[in-house]
């Protein structure tokens, strides 16, 4: 059977609803910020150790085509004697 509210008991009961309801407080946080600085560092640390290799291959390089176009040059004289 269906019970019908008075308007006086539906007032009341709306205002007990409301003295529960509270205003939700927003909190800012920063889950993991230690663990993404610490990931950030390592990531810099590789590339940092990337580039340096990159430029000793990159020096390596230059010292084999410098001896090769030497070596080049060498036969090149001789071969006009």
């Amino acid at each position: 059977m269906e019970e019908f509210v008075t308007r006086r008991e539906f007032l009341e009961f709306k205002k007990q609803v409301e003295q529960k309801t509270e205003e939700i407080k927003t909190v800012k946080v920063e889950v993991g910020s230690q663990d993404v600085t610490t990931r950030l560092d390592a990531l810099e640390q590789g590339q940092k150790r990337l580039e340096e290799g990159q430029k000793e291959l990159s020096r390596k390089q230059d010292e084999q085509f410098t001896s090769i176009k030497k070596e080049f040059a060498s036969i090149e004289e001789r071969q006009k004697m």
